[in-house]
């Protein structure tokens, strides 16, 4: 009877350590805010004598505010190495990296790397990765290669919300500012909220442009309100377009309080996916 209650006992403990550590990695993989996704294309190119062209630029999309990498291998045909130049024009029409090689009979790699273009545009942005002939002399024989183009494609991002958490008595409203968004540039904000009260009660969340104006207005009740219908609880969804990216200034919450109840521990937050919507 006693090895049946160790067993017992042996199998409740493992049973609930197996359960503990589940739920530690989910709370873990719950708390992250910050994802990326890796995005890449390959292209080859070709430069030669004769009717080849003494220079080949390959044509890469990528969205705005991304570092891009360019990896290129290379290797020329023929018995003599000549100069071969290997360079990144930004959508600008700026040439943002190059560098000076040697191409020979044994393949090689190059990597040139370019910042970010700070520009708040919609829609994908076009890279030029190119190789030529130094001096745009003729090369002596074909040099063909890849090039592979990445970038890091930003994902949804938590935003910080000024100080800490809120307490807004009946009657009162709370304007507090959003740190990080205005660099963001286009994308979507959600915006979604808790805070405590003896009965459930709806605030007011405006997102205010840094001009001042209204961006969006929700009302609803908060997220961990029990008793509740999904659709009443508070979601405020705006899209930050090219035109908004432009306004210099602060992004902010205002939060207002028009029932006759205390709300306490309000607590706002903002997450933020770049993009066009």
């Amino acid at each position: 009877m006693r090895n049946s209650k160790n067993n017992s006992y042996s199998r409740f403990t493992a049973v609930a350590i197996i359960a503990t550590m589940l739920f530690s990695m989910l709370s873990l993989f719950g708390n992250l805010t910050n994802t990326t996704l890796a995005a890449s294309a390959t292209k080859s190119f070709l430069i030669g004598p004769g009717s080849e062209s003494r220079s080949h630029s390959r044509h890469f999309h990528a969205p705005s505010k991304v570092n891009v990498k360019a990896k290129i291998t290379y290797k020329r045909e023929g018995n003599t190495d000549f100069p071969i130049v290997a360079e990144i024009e930004s959508p600008t029409g700026a040439i943002v990296a190059t560098k000076n090689l040697t191409a020979s009979s044994v393949q090689q790699t190059v990597t040139l790397e370019a910042n970010a273009i700070n520009q708040h545009a919609c829609g994908d942005l076009v890279w030029k990765v190119r190789v030529k002939s130094k001096d745009n002399a003729e090369p002596l024989s074909n040099v063909s290669g890849d090039i592979t183009f990445s970038f890091i494609d930003p994902s949804t991002v938590s935003l910080d919300v000024e100080g800490s958490t809120i307490n807004l008595n009946a009657g009162n409203d709370v304007t507090k500012k959003i740190n990080g968004m205005t660099a963001k540039g286009p994308g979507k904000v959600k915006i979604t909220a808790t805070w405590f009260t003896i009965l459930p009660i709806k605030l007011k969340f405006q997102l205010i442009r840094p001009d001042g104006s209204v961006a969006a207005t929700e009302t609803g009740y908060p997220q961990d309100a029990i008793f509740v219908n999904e659709s009443e609880k508070m979601k405020l969804n705006y899209v930050v377009t090219a035109q908004d990216a432009e306004l210099s200034g602060n992004w902010k919450i205002k939060i207002t309080n028009n029932t006759g109840d205390n709300a306490s521990s309000v607590n706002p937050k903002v997450r933020f996916t770049p993009g066009c919507f």
